[in-house]
Order: structure tokens, then C-alpha cells, then sequence
């Protein structure tokens, strides 16, 4: 489940804690968890609430492993989610003049095409690596491990560290 921490946000409410697990999950992510472990979505739920917060605390790992990867190519895309997204890192508005920064609410707005973008009431948009507001770009801290090349187009950054260390052959 801490492989699903954004898709678990992401149908709370926009009030909620991002430091505190929800109490409920949404009907996808339940489901997608009873499928893949095989069990009822009665006991998910009951399994959730006893162990949420320990869930909630585990560090999110930036790559699923090849276990992870074979569960969510069988039950996710019939249910709304995928194994890589690439939501931000931050879960709240980084810009103190925001009303939503100053009430620390969850990032919530959402523009979905290939990739999943996040835009707030401050017209700050964040992206994968970025955020834009009034046409500057702020890269977060940190290389992260998808490296944004075009507006569709993402590399890994194993694969960008393979092209560096090639061209310092040549």
C-alpha cells in the first residue's frame, strides 16, 4: 500500500493531513488490494484501519519491484491505476503566498493526459520535476528517477546516467 500513497490521496478530501493515513480508501485502491492479495475488500478495510499508520510511515520506494510490477500490470490499469505515476514530490502548495500553503491543504486539481499534473488556486503548476508559476520554473530538490524531456516524453535516470557515462567514453 505505500507504493499507492498519491493514488490514496488523491480522492481525500482536500482538507486532509498528508503526515496522518486517511481512515478510508477509495474503492480502487481497495479493490485493487483485495484482488492482488486475494482477499475481501471487508477484510482490506479491516486490515487497513489496524495498520494504516504503519503503512503510512513506510518511506515510499521510487521504483516498484518486479514483484510490484507483475500485480499491477494484472489488476490496475481495469481499475483506474498504474504502477509509475509521476506526481510530484510535494503534496501541498511550496509557495508561501498561497492561501493554500498558509492552510497547508493537499495539492487536488488535476489535469490528466499522459502524465499527471497538478495545478493550484495560486496558478502555480507542478509537474513531475517542476513547478511554474508566473513563467518561472523551480526544479525541486534532488535528481529525480524520471527525467522530463518533452511534454509526453520521460527517461529514466538510470538510462540518462548510461548516456553520460557513454559519452564521457567518446
Amino acid at each position: 500500500a505505500s507504493l499507492l500513497k498519491d493514488n490514496i490521496l488523491q480522492p481525500q478530501p482536500q482538507r486532509i493531513s498528508v503526515a496522518h493515513a486517511p481512515y478510508v480508501l477509495s474503492d480502487s485502491v481497495t479493490t485493487f488490494l483485495a484482488t492482488s492479495l486475494d482477499m475481501s475488500s471487508n477484510a482490506v478495510d479491516t486490515l487497513w484501519y489496524i495498520v494504516k499508520d504503519l503503512i503510512w510511515d513506510l518511506p515510499m520506494s521510487a521504483e516498484a519491484s518486479a514483484e510490484d510490477e507483475v500485480v499491477f500490470k494484472c489488476h490496475d490499469h481495469k481499475l483506474g491505476l498504474v504502477g509509475c505515476t509521476l506526481y510530484p514530490p510535494v503534496k501541498t502548495c511550496i509557495n508561501h503566498d498561497c492561501t493554500a500553503w498558509q492552510h497547508g491543504t493537499l495539492l487536488k486539481k488535476e489535469e490528466q493526459c499522459c502524465v499527471v499534473i497538478f495545478t493550484h488556486k495560486c496558478n502555480t503548476n507542478y509537474q513531475s520535476n517542476y513547478s511554474i508559476k508566473d513563467q518561472l520554473c523551480t526544479y525541486y530538490g534532488g535528481i529525480p528517477q524520471h527525467i522530463q524531456v518533452s511534454d509526453h516524453q520521460f527517461i529514466k535516470l538510470n538510462l540518462v546516467m548510461h548516456w553520460m557515462d557513454l559519452m564521457q567514453i567518446v
